[in-house]
């Protein structure tokens, strides 16, 4: 993204399961994603994003596993547990009534391994 001229492109960081990009507007700031020149680098970039090489079909399978994974957070008493984003990604958001650090957060991901197979959970936005 830098080499494409998006000079204020932020590091990936790794937060256990996956690795993300937080990325925070502010005035002045080349990190608008909806101008045409961070169109552009992204659509130069994308065959570098985990997803940007998935088929439909491989979209759809990461989507329906992590379906199962939101459903079974659920079932053991994460009731706000959201489902996925349509791409495989669960994003959890911080003031969404979950806090992944609870016991009870941590129980019910213990009670779902067993299904978790690869796919994204975002909780970027969550102090660190």
């Amino acid at each position: 993204m830098r080499t494409h001229g998006i000079t204020g492109y932020p590091d990936p960081r790794a937060n256990g399961r996956q690795i993300t990009i937080s990325i925070h507007l502010t005035r002045g700031s080349d990190l608008n994603p909806h101008s045409p020149r961070f169109q552009a680098a992204q659509n130069a970039c994308k065959s570098f994003m985990p997803s940007g090489n998935l088929t439909a079909a491989q979209k759809a399978a990461a989507n329906a596993k992590a379906l199962r994974y939101s459903a079974c957070m659920r079932s053991h008493g994460i009731s706000s547990y959201p489902d996925p984003n349509g791409q495989g990604t669960i994003v959890v958001a911080a003031g969404g009534g979950i806090d992944p650090t609870s016991p009870q957060f941590k129980n019910a991901q213990k009670a779902c391994q067993r299904l978790d197979d690869g796919f994204n959970m975002d909780t970027s936005n969550f102090p660190s």
